[in-house]
């Protein structure tokens, strides 16, 4: 089968990234190119890119499959496991003839060190394939009858998360395909949210979760195990079998850590991009970065929870990035050179935690740190009051201040005339609908009106609240409601509303980054995930900056 157009997989392992795109450029000019891994540089489980490349092939998907790793060795073993694939390591055109002639080989591996790649790979497609015929026969039915189309087993366990505090880990598997997913934890959870399950009594601090872990295993498992991989419709039998309206009886953690490694085995099943399989909006969102903490995620004395930076002005993702991390840099010299250097400490997302009372200073330290870098007219800022926790009786304090409602309106109306506000998260308190409506009759033509405690990524919640325009902004955070179906509701709900989305991190986070993809699946204005520090919140920049990358080369 030479000479002609034809559709090829290809994957590679961190080792073989450079080579696998030097291979796919040069393919794309004459084929129709299947770019199944890896996206980045980062370590991976290389037998995950063979197998989705590899079942390419055996379902008829591609003609043929390419594989780049480090030595080339440990690709091919893998693959040539896989029934109905052959799979040769090739270092030179002529073992690449000898591979299609004798061999029957319809996958080529090669090492990340191979010289005249191309030349190799152009000699592999184009040696004519002895049995083709009877070979691709043999794979079509090999895909009838061997196709991982159903969940074979669904596991979970107890790992830590960003605070060094338990949460629960999913691990899904369809056949030979396996995916994780781990939940995060919020530190001011708001009291509407599905329930988190802890274990309670001495062990961590109460703060274990083997109750929920035995709960994935002993009650969701069971009742999934051997459906097919639909993770729409296995949410649909999480939401059956905890029967409660928080998720009280299996717990949030435990939900949302299976409904997350379902999607995602979903998505490596169907070999497709996670955030396509969660939304066809393909759109990049701009970060919204915590710079400064306070509240619950710091220990300073700051009333407001969260001090944000949003790059409005940026083309790009990677071009918001670079803005985040240049001014988050130039922020840490302010900072180290007017408090000393303890005041470059970090809070639970990331951001500084100077020692500051006053809640007007961080925000003229970030636009003070933003004119630094050179990106004050690329950027807006924004805030994160957390609110609910600054009501005392009837008035909110701030700065040992107390405001009426309508004063704590004008308060932040001031706010927003002083600085280039343009995101205000929980202004109010998490039932106080009617405030948020003032506030967005007063500011919601200039800001975002941001519901966070309010809605808990509840529909019910947010129907109410678009009912009485009581703000113009969801965060949508999947743990507060326990499956990813219904976060995706509840993203769909605000979107037909008009509103903004802003898909949220949590302050207890894992290095998982699911929440970018589904930033981009739903096609959210903000991606909320905090500083550009902490590996647990850079996983979700990183994978931000990987499916822009492949977005771009559609």
């Amino acid at each position: 089968m030479g000479g002609g157009w034809v559709r090829i997989a290809l994957g590679s392992d961190h080792a073989g990234f450079e080579l696998k795109n030097k291979i796919l450029a040069y393919l794309k000019k004459k084929h129709d190119v299947h770019d199944y891994g890896t996206h980045g540089a980062e370590p991976v489980d290389y037998p995950d890119y063979a197998l989705r490349t590899c079942d390419a092939v055996v379902s008829g998907a591609a003609v043929f499959g390419v594989l780049v790793c480090g030595t080339g060795v440990g690709m091919s073993v893998s693959a040539n496991k896989i029934k109905g694939v052959r799979a040769a390591l090739c270092a030179s055109p002529e073992t690449a003839k000898q591979s299609r002639e004798h061999v029957d080989a319809n996958v080529l591996v090669l090492a990340s060190s191979t010289k005249d790649a191309e030349k190799i790979t152009d000699v592999f497609l184009n040696t004519p394939f002895t049995q083709a015929e009877r070979h691709v026969r043999r794979l079509r039915k090999v895909a009838e009858l061997e196709a991982p189309s159903r969940l074979s087993s669904l596991r979970a366990r107890e790992v830590l998360d960003s605070r060094g505090a338990p949460t629960v880990e999913a691990e899904a598997w369809a056949g030979q395909w396996r995916t994780l997913a781990a939940a995060p934890s919020g530190a001011s959870a708001g009291v509407h949210e599905a329930l988190e399950l802890r274990d309670g009594g001495k062990r961590y601090f109460g703060k274990g979760v083997t109750k929920a872990v035995r709960n994935v295993n002993s009650i969701l498992s069971p009742s999934l195990r051997g459906k097919h991989v639909d993770a729409r419709a296995l949410d649909s039998v999480i939401l059956s079998v905890d029967g409660t309206p928080n998720k009280q009886r299996i717990g949030a953690n435990a939900t949302i850590a299976s409904s997350m490694a379902l999607w995602r085995l979903q998505a490596l099943v169907e070999g497709k991009a996670l955030y396509a399989l969660l939304g066809d909006a393909r759109r990049m969102p701009c970060p919204a970065a915590n710079l400064i903490n306070g509240g619950m995620h710091a220990g300073n004395d700051l009333d407001f929870q969260e001090y944000l930076l949003l790059p409005v002005g940026a083309r790009t993702f990677s071009e918001a990035t670079e803005i985040v991390s240049e001014t988050y840099r130039a922020l840490k010299g302010i900072l180290e050179k007017k408090y000393g250097r303890g005041a470059t400490n970090v809070g639970d997302e990331g951001g500084f935690a100077p020692p500051l009372k006053d809640a007007e200073a961080p925000l003229e330290l970030i636009s003070k740190a933003l004119d630094e870098a050179g990106h004050a007219k690329k950027a807006k800022l924004g805030l994160d009051c957390a609110a609910s926790r600054l009501l005392k009786g009837n008035a909110y304090v701030v700065e040992s201040k107390k405001y009426a409602p309508d004063a704590f309106a004008d308060y932040y109306a001031s706010l927003a005339k002083k600085f280039p506000l343009a995101y205000i998260e929980d202004p109010f308190a998490e039932d106080a609908f009617g405030e948020f409506a003032m506030l967005t009759k007063m500011l919601g033509s200039k800001l975002s009106i941001v519901g966070d405690d309010l809605l808990v990524t509840n529909t019910e919640r947010i129907k109410t609240a678009i009912m009485g325009s009581a703000c113009n902004a969801l965060l949508l955070k999947p743990n507060q409601i326990g499956t990813v179906s219904e976060a995706l509701e509840a993203g769909r709900l605000a979107k037909e509303a008009g509103w903004k989305v802003v898909v949220s991190h949590r302050s207890g986070e894992t290095d998982d980054s699911f929440i970018a993809d589904i930033a981009v699946g739903v096609g959210a204005e903000f991606a909320k995930i905090g500083a550009p520090a902490r590996g647990e919140r850079t996983s979700k920049y990183n994978r931000l900056l990987r499916i822009e990358e492949q977005l771009l080369a559609r």
